[in-house]
């Protein structure tokens, strides 16, 4: 059944890049800056880490340039995994709701601060999901077995605490605290290193915090013009992460996390760009089960409209490439504000 799945979501992945492809060709040729895609990998037990995210790239701001930001990001999960020492079930929803802010301290250093709002639901997105699978002809998994728009986090192993979740729970999640450092930047590409600090201001027991901070260093590139077209631009991030001995399961919590991001981009015109991306995650738990214990695949795909010169609205889908790895379907919007520089 897993075979089959990977082997739907591969074709996903080409029908998509395809179509990005067409898109971009058929229009007429702009120059291109690489804008990734917001990509929260929302799994119950992975929204708390404080993973850095795709969006946080290596073109950093001017010197006393402000940039404000709001993104809303909702996981559909529905997944069933067991073995000789673990049951685990999470169907239901979970939403990222999260606003944040951005300063150019220098001409190399920028600082940040992002606020998030957790939900975990039972949610009204399973026919939706239903549909978007069987348009691409997708399997539904346990979709069909289960009943729609409920909510049921467990986890359970005799070696292990128990999490058992069935009604809604919501609350602030865990601040987090950015800072950039501008390694290069010429017309053509830029590169920078990012470090951010997670604050335990969620609540663990309504899985809405960590119980416990969270460290991540790593590094970003954009590169535009590449294959020699200007309407083409691509990036690259990669991170290591270090939980700090979360309230939740921290007994089979992985010390280190890497997460690596990468992607393409292109021009379709002077307001639209279309982006095609993929992250790898390395497993965040010692664990037999696919969700935990697995590294995750996780392919998004979306778009950035220029509403103005000074805003800007990102509208992306995710979907798990690695059966039951990550969430099911991940739907997300970025709205983003920066004056210009005068």
């Amino acid at each position: 059944m897993r075979r089959n799945e990977i082997f739907a979501r591969a074709c996903l992945s080409r029908r998509i890049f395809a179509l990005t492809l067409v898109s971009a060709f058929a229009c007429a040729p702009v120059c291109a800056v690489a804008t990734a895609l917001p990509d929260p990998d929302l799994s119950p037990l992975i929204a708390t880490i404080g993973l850095p995210r795709a969006n946080e790239g290596a073109n950093l701001l001017p010197q006393s340039v402000t940039r404000w930001r709001t993104s809303v990001a909702t996981a559909s999960h529905s997944v069933q995994d067991s073995n000789d020492d673990e049951t685990l079930l999470f169907d239901g929803e979970t939403t990222r709701l999260a606003v944040g802010i951005d300063y150019g301290v220098s001409e190399r250093l920028q600082i940040g601060l992002e606020v998030p709002y957790l939900l975990h639901e039972s949610g009204g997105l399973d026919h939706f999901v239903e549909s978007w699978h069987d348009w691409f002809g997708l399997p539904n998994g346990i979709r069909g077995l289960t009943e729609d728009d409920q909510l049921n986090f467990f986890y359970q192993s005799p070696t292990a605490e128990q999490l058992s979740v069935q009604q809604n729970q919501r609350g602030l999640g865990d601040i987090r605290l950015l800072a950039a450092w501008q390694l290069n930047r010429d017309a053509h590409s830029a590169t920078a290193v990012r470090a951010s600090l997670q604050l335990p201001t969620g609540k663990s027991e309504r899985l809405t915090g960590s119980g416990s901070g969270t460290l991540s260093f790593g590094i970003a590139g954009d590169y535009s013009e590449i294959f020699g077209r200007p309407r083409f631009s691509s990036f690259y991030r990669a991170n290591l992460v270090a939980p700090l001995e979360p309230d939740r399961f921290a007994d089979r919590a992985k010390p280190l996390i890497g997460v690596f991001a990468a992607g393409i981009s292109a021009q379709a015109n002077s307001r639209l760009e279309l982006t095609l991306q993929g992250l790898l995650r390395s497993a965040a738990y010692d664990s037999d089960t696919r969700m935990l214990g697995e590294a995750a695949f996780l392919l998004n795909v979306g778009g950035t409209i220029s509403l103005s010169d000074t805003l800007e609205l990102t509208i992306a889908v995710g979907e798990d490439l690695r059966v039951d790895s990550a969430p099911d379907v991940t739907l997300a919007l970025m709205l983003q504000y920066a004056p210009l520089n005068d």
